[in-house]
C-alpha cells in the first residue's frame, strides 16, 4: 500500500471512529448503524469488569461465558438498551491505527466513558480500550468487530 493511502485510510477510520463516539451520545440511530458492518461482532465480555494489576483477579468475576453480540440489529438494539434515556459522553483518545490491506485495518482505541441519568445523577464512569477491526466496502470504511476492555470502572 502506498505511504499516501495508508494515511487516508487512517484518517478515515479517525472520523469513523468519531462518529461512532458522536452518534451514541446523540442518540442519532440510524446514523450509528451505518457505522457498521452488516456482520459486526461486538464482545463485550469484559466491558463490565476490571482486572485488578497487583491480583490478577477480575472484579467482579468475568461471565462464565463470553458476551459477543452480532449482527447490525443485534448491536443497535444492545447499545440503545444500555445508553437510551442517559446522558452520555465518550471520548476516545491517541488510537494506534494499523492498516493491514486495501480493504482492513484494525485500531486500539484508549477511552473514557461516563453516563448519567436524566437528572444529571452519576451513573457511571469508565476508561478502557476499544480493540476493533475495520472493512472498507465501495470506497467506504465501516466497523467490522469490537471488543471493550476496562482498566478503571466507577458504578453508582
Amino acid at each position: 500500500m502506498e505511504p499516501l493511502s495508508r494515511l487516508e485510510a487512517v484518517e478515515a477510520i479517525r472520523r469513523l471512529k468519531a462518529r461512532y463516539f458522536r452518534f451514541v451520545d446523540l442518540k442519532d440511530w440510524s446514523s450509528l448503524e451505518r457505522v457498521f458492518t452488516a456482520d459486526i461482532e461486538f464482545d463485550r465480555t469484559e466491558s463490565a469488569s476490571v482486572k485488578n494489576l497487583v491480583t490478577g483477579e477480575w472484579e467482579p468475576p468475568l461471565p462464565p461465558h463470553p458476551l459477543i453480540v452480532k449482527g447490525r440489529g443485534a448491536i443497535m438494539q444492545m447499545i440503545k438498551k444500555a445508553v437510551d434515556g442517559l446522558m452520555t459522553v465518550h471520548h476516545g483518545h491517541m488510537a494506534e491505527i494499523e492498516v493491514i490491506s486495501d480493504t482492513s485495518a484494525k485500531a486500539i482505541w484508549p477511552m473514557n466513558d461516563s453516563l448519567r441519568d436524566v437528572n444529571g445523577k452519576f451513573v457511571l464512569r469508565g476508561a478502557g480500550h476499544y480493540h476493533e477491526e475495520y472493512e472498507k466496502h465501495s470506497g467506504i470504511w465501516a466497523i467490522r468487530k469490537i471488543k471493550l476492555t476496562r482498566i478503571y470502572l466507577e458504578k453508582l
